[in-house]
């Protein structure tokens, strides 16, 4: 399987339902390839349940990897708010860790944000709310609005990234061909 520079899928993982957007990049604008949201994530953890919803969700997961081809998965991860988000927190740390295994088989790259780096991201460029934003796109659930704007966010890492890795790689080049004595 190919992986496909231009293709990212975000995912944003609650414990009653899930949120996936698979998003492609032309010319750095974003186009809405896949959205949807998987409901019987693993929410339970009881064995025979648990091994039941675990299947179910890895077979989404690996669904989206061999139709699409990304080479980037960004995942929110959660953090800990306290002793009342304990098992929500070990709910989606466990589906986030088979999403790491999956993408490690695939060798697609895996990107854990937190929401505070995104929705901050969001916030310095776009001048409304989120939950004005929930609310315009409304039949839309958030997850699924949410996993979309991970996308891009992601994609906003790659580019400048590689802006200032490439710039940092001629510079070095440069560098080292002045240095270096010819011989």
């Amino acid at each position: 399987m190919q992986l496909r520079r231009n293709i990212i899928i975000g995912l944003d993982p609650g414990t009653n339902n899930f949120g996936f957007s698979v998003m492609k990049f032309v010319r750095g604008r974003p186009v809405i390839l896949e959205t949807g949201l998987l409901t019987n994530t693993v929410n339970y953890l009881t064995n025979d349940v648990f091994l039941q919803l675990a299947r179910k969700f890895c077979r989404v997961v690996k669904y989206l990897i061999e139709k699409w081809g990304p080479f980037r998965i960004i995942v929110e991860r959660f953090i800990n708010r306290g002793r009342f988000f304990a098992a929500l927190v070990e709910k989606i740390s466990i589906m986030i860790g088979m999403i790491e295994r999956i993408c490690r088989r695939y060798k697609v790259h895996l990107l854990l944000v937190t929401a505070a780096a995104w929705k901050n991201q969001f916030h310095r460029t776009v001048p409304s709310e989120l939950k004005l934003i929930y609310k315009q796109f409304k039949p839309l659930p958030p997850h699924c609005i949410d996993s979309a704007l991970l996308s891009m966010y992601g994609y906003t890492k790659i580019d400048t990234y590689r802006y200032f890795r490439v710039r940092l790689l001629h510079r070095i080049k440069r560098k080292w061909q002045t240095s270096t004595p010819n011989a």
